[in-house]
């Protein structure tokens, strides 16, 4: 068998950095950022502590290096939404759809992080300011190209329904993470009630 080249050494290498911040994100958001130890995931990843310290400095260092992934799951759901261009219904119908699928699909998969990133909004201090100001403006930005969106969609007061969409997603998502309820919650039928809801003006 032939030596590995740095090229695959580095792919195993960040596969495992991905594997410690998944654990990273399921502890921080079960048992929270000051509770959860180097030992905790090193022990969930199944790797020494010491083994810890040869992908990350600090357990800071890896709440920093979280960040990305928060940007990442927080768009993702709304990533054709960034290329959006207004005056055109039937264009944003099919857009609309396809974020809310998105969303539902990732609420279903990624619990954990959903967990993690409500944490983080009730509890200023996990984050650090810069963290804080890239979320704000993240989420300002999904904010604005929703609006447009729906005004698209036939909504006069664009901005207030995209502001209460999101406030209806955060309460599906919040309901989502109470133990026991993703098993009992119509989470496919409320999310097919409120696509029929905001895209019938274009039916």
């Amino acid at each position: 068998m032939s030596p590995r080249s740095p090229e695959q050494f580095e792919s195993i290498r960040q596969e495992r950095k991905q594997e410690i911040i998944e654990a990273a994100t399921k502890l921080f958001a079960h048992k929270g950022f000051a509770s959860t130890s180097i030992s905790d995931i090193a022990k969930e990843v199944g790797m020494s502590k010491g083994l810890f310290y040869n992908y990350f400095e600090s357990k800071e260092e890896l709440r920093q290096e979280l960040l990305p992934h928060v940007m990442a799951k927080m768009g993702g759901g709304f990533e054709k939404l960034y290329h959006y261009e207004s005056g055109n219904p039937e264009k944003a119908a099919e857009i609309f759809i396809e974020a809310l699928n998105g969303i539902k699909a990732s609420l279903k998969k990624d619990a954990e992080f959903w967990m993690l990133y409500y944490h983080a909004a009730l509890h200023a201090d996990f984050m650090s300011e810069s963290m804080q100001k890239q979320i704000k403006n993240e989420e300002a930005s999904i904010q604005k190209k929703l609006s447009q969106l729906l005004e698209d969609l036939g909504f006069s007061n664009s901005r207030l329904e995209a502001i209460r969409l999101e406030a209806t997603l955060d309460g599906i998502s919040m309901n989502l993470l109470i133990p026991g309820k993703m098993e009992i919650y119509p989470i496919d039928e409320m999310f097919d009630f409120l696509i029929s809801q905001y895209t019938q003006k274009t039916a």
